[in-house]
């Protein structure tokens, strides 16, 4: 076997036990806690607080007189609604719940008063998604906006989510949808179905196994996309947990969606990054990595060649340590974070017709033959004097073979593997966190 040597953070990736989850149960997703980056003068999140009486005030209708007066001619809204701007930001766009979030109030809106030109304005901004919808099932951050990084299929802030969302509403007409016309409704359930299967296509895969989504994707190829240039082509963690939360509201999800949402919930499991936290120094002037014991967290974005965590700057380029960019830099974005940590707790799927598993299984690579999803469980011994997860050669598994496994995964200086075979508990020739995590399984059942 070649070994590859991966530079890492000397802080422990650790590839848990997950918990089987019982059968599929509808929850909401979180987008009316979701951060917006940037100014703008609109947010839903702070009406969507707002009790039923509310709704029927002078305060409420006057803000619906604004949206209906600041609607641009494709139905949409800008960013910042009430600001004239040139360039990208002047055309309508779904970035930090503009549009889709007017569309919202408009909804409520009109539930509450019954004044048609609020069901009027809703219509038309609910007729620019559904038209403005790639064939591909993909939303972009900014309508009719080309040759940009707008143009791309857009999950970041839970863009594309949050529209989602919107659309199974319509098809349902529930929620403030009720009002919704039967056109519009089968036009809103062809949307969704097209949504999901753009979300389905653009999983990540690394190593031939599906992992998590980028901020972006591009709307021709989708492969992972940048954005800003401190946003590189990347696994995102926030934007992925997001996208996980929405497939776990559906309804008798199939195969391929619960083998999405375990795959990604085992690959958030598999990059999660132990007794570190990332904050403020005494003085507030500048925030850096320290130990931590007990505390868990995940980097922002992760390299798409072996899932290590990716930082930048707005030179454009990539670094490993978060301590090598700008101060600005460091200090003006969210590069750490615990966001998948309830999809852990949650923990993995039954996948249909086959038994509940207790932990994740590994994926089968696409350049082997189809196999069985559960593999079949290692046994100790095998063969001769080899035993299974031995990797230290001391004729036992304990937790010294766990660690020096850890430290070959993230290259530590000096460690070896006398018998790398006897950790390679998947037999597929590849040493990885999916044999660390089999490997912990064995010595808790030891």
């Amino acid at each position: 076997m070649n070994r590859i040597c991966k530079k890492g953070t000397a802080f422990i990736l650790s590839a848990c036990m997950l918990p089987a989850a019982a059968p599929v149960s509808v929850m909401q997703p979180e987008t009316a806690i979701t951060a917006y980056a940037g100014a703008n003068d609109f947010s839903w999140s702070t009406y969507s607080k707002k009790d039923a009486s509310w709704w029927k005030s002078s305060e409420a209708v006057s803000f619906g007189d604004e949206i209906v007066k600041y609607q641009l001619s494709d139905g949409g809204w800008r960013k910042d609604m009430k600001t004239e701007s040139s360039g990208s930001w002047g055309e309508s766009t779904i970035d930090n719940n503009a549009t889709w979030g007017q569309i919202r109030y408009l909804a409520k809106l009109y539930n509450a008063t019954g004044t048609e030109k609020y069901k009027t304005s809703c219509l038309k901004g609910i007729d620019l998604l559904l038209k403005g919808q790639y064939d591909n099932g993909g939303w972009p951050q900014v309508f009719g906006d080309p040759g940009t990084y707008h143009a791309h299929i857009t999950y970041n802030d839970s863009a594309m989510v949050a529209v989602l969302t919107i659309m199974r509403e319509i098809a349902d007409k529930s929620g403030d949808f009720g009002f919704i016309d039967s056109d519009r409704q089968a036009k809103a359930k062809t949307s969704l179905d097209k949504g999901i299967e753009c979300i389905l296509n653009t999983q990540i895969k690394v190593n031939g196994k599906l992992t998590a989504w980028g901020q972006q994707h591009d709307e021709k190829t989708l492969a992972p996309a940048g954005a800003r240039a401190y946003e590189l082509p990347s696994l995102c963690t926030q934007e992925s947990v997001g996208i996980v939360d929405f497939l776990r509201t559906i309804p008798d999800p199939d195969a391929r969606v619960v083998r999405s949402i375990n795959a990604a919930v085992t690959w958030f499991d598999a990059v999660k990054i132990e007794n570190i936290k990332f904050d403020w120094n005494s003085d507030k002037t500048d925030k850096a990595v320290t130990q931590s014991s007990g505390s868990t967290l995940w980097a922002r974005f992760y390299d798409l060649e072996n899932s290590k965590p990716l930082f930048s700057d707005r030179d454009g380029k990539a670094y490993s340590d978060v301590s090598q960019i700008s101060q600005e830099r460091r200090t003006g974005y969210s590069w750490y974070g615990t966001w998948p940590a309830r999809n852990i707790k949650l923990g993995t799927l039954p996948e249909p017709n086959e038994p509940s598993a207790t932990e994740p299984t590994k994926p089968v690579e696409t350049t082997q033959p189809t196999q069985p999803t559960e593999p079949t469980e290692p046994k100790a011994p095998v063969s001769g004097n080899l035993i299974r997860g031995d990797v230290n050669s001391d004729g036992t598994l304990d937790i010294l073979d766990v660690i020096s496994l850890q430290k070959w995964l993230l290259a530590v200086s000096g460690t070896s593997l006398p018998d790398w075979r006897s950790a390679d508990l998947y037999e597929d020739g590849v040493l990885d966190v999916y044999d660390l995590g089999r490997m912990k399984q064995l010595l808790l059942q030891s």
